[in-house]
């Protein structure tokens, strides 16, 4: 997949950033732990992906979904409700923020795209082509 915007190189790979190319709709956020990745979708369509460190120190067996919630805690940090859970009882999200980084410029990206209903996905599945199914697929879209 052929990818324009903001690029940059956080610990040598390359992160992707192009809101342009779906600019309104909702958004889904896909944590895939075998891909050491976050990848960011809006309406459906992928706008940002990002190598992610410290994934070796999460022991995923499953998938999670969250939503975010419209409170923010005293230190800035969104809350988020934990929807569904395919595995385990689901990871404490701050606890999660702490243990593993990606580039301060992408994550703050995110972070501005982020409101309430906004959807993450924890998964100990990588995101494939096999995973996106037929032609049409989408995370979640507004029409």
């Amino acid at each position: 997949m052929v990818f324009s915007g903001k690029a940059g190189t956080p610990s040598g790979s390359v992160f992707v950033w192009a809101p342009d190319k779906a600019t309104k709709g909702p958004v889904s956020i896909i944590m895939s732990a075998p891909d050491r990745k976050i990848y960011v979708y809006r309406n459906g369509v992928e706008i940002g992906r990002a190598p992610v460190d410290g994934f070796e120190t999460i022991r995923l067996s499953g998938t999670y979904v969250y939503a975010a919630d419209t409170t923010i805690d005293s230190n800035g940090q969104r809350d988020w409700i934990s929807t569904a859970s395919v595995g385990k009882r689901p990871p404490d999200l701050k606890d999660l923020e702490k243990r593993i980084s990606t580039d301060p410029s992408y994550l703050q990206d995110i972070r501005a795209l982020i409101s309430p209903g906004t959807t993450l996905i924890l998964t100990n599945a990588p995101v494939t082509n096999q995973t996106h199914g037929a032609p049409g697929f989408s995370i979640l879209n507004a029409g």
